[in-house]
């Protein structure tokens, strides 16, 4: 290690350098968002916001967007993702597996902005997908009448936040694996399976 170890403050569960991925070049080099939790008397955890700091938390700042909802939201995870950065907040902070979620994605890391997708995103049924620098994107699933997996797949715009749908009924595992893949040789190219004969309305 180039400098000493330290430990981190408490109640926080999760840190990532926001350059960690030889993408992302906005900022600080030494800049570090974290997640830390606030219990209730009870030892619930009432809240987890994201903090960041560039000294290692001799200073912080709380991340927030505009509304002032993220900074009093409960986030699962953050990501590094290509060129943007995503939280993925659960609706409902008391909810169990299964809850409701949104994204909230930033090109800086401090400015966060909700994400507008045409899907309904459960916390544990979407993953994310091989991005690029210019579009993230996602996998929605659910399941067909005999059991069987299906995924939607949707692209975000450039900034992140409008997402559309691309492609329908891809073919899956109750894994979330997706039966799909990315040409890494070509950009915008992917080889899917689709599954015919499932109605979505049904």
């Amino acid at each position: 290690f180039k400098s000493d170890p330290k430990i981190l403050i408490p109640n926080v569960s999760y840190c990532t350098f926001t350059k960690s991925n030889g993408v992302f070049d906005a900022g600080d080099d030494s800049r570090i968002l974290c997640l830390k939790s606030e219990r209730d008397t009870h030892g619930y955890i009432r809240q987890t916001q994201i903090i960041t700091s560039t000294d290692f938390f001799k200073t912080q700042e709380t991340i927030n967007d505009s509304t002032g909802i993220l900074a009093t939201s409960y986030v699962l995870e953050i990501n590094v993702i290509q060129s943007f950065i995503v939280a993925t907040v659960q609706t409902d902070k008391y909810g169990a597996t299964g809850s409701s979620a949104v994204l909230y994605v930033s090109k800086d890391g401090y400015e966060f902005t909700k994400a507008v997708i045409d899907a309904a995103i459960v916390s544990d049924s979407f993953s994310f997908l091989p991005s690029t620098k210019s579009s993230l994107h996602i996998s929605v699933w659910g399941f067909s009448e005999d059991g069987k997996q299906v995924s939607d797949i949707l692209s975000s715009d450039s900034e992140g936040i409008h997402f559309k749908k691309l492609l329908e009924n891809i073919e899956g595992n109750f894994l979330g694996f997706v039966n799909l893949e990315k040409v890494e040789t070509i950009e915008g190219v992917w080889i899917a399976n689709v599954m015919e004969g499932y109605d979505s309305s049904t």
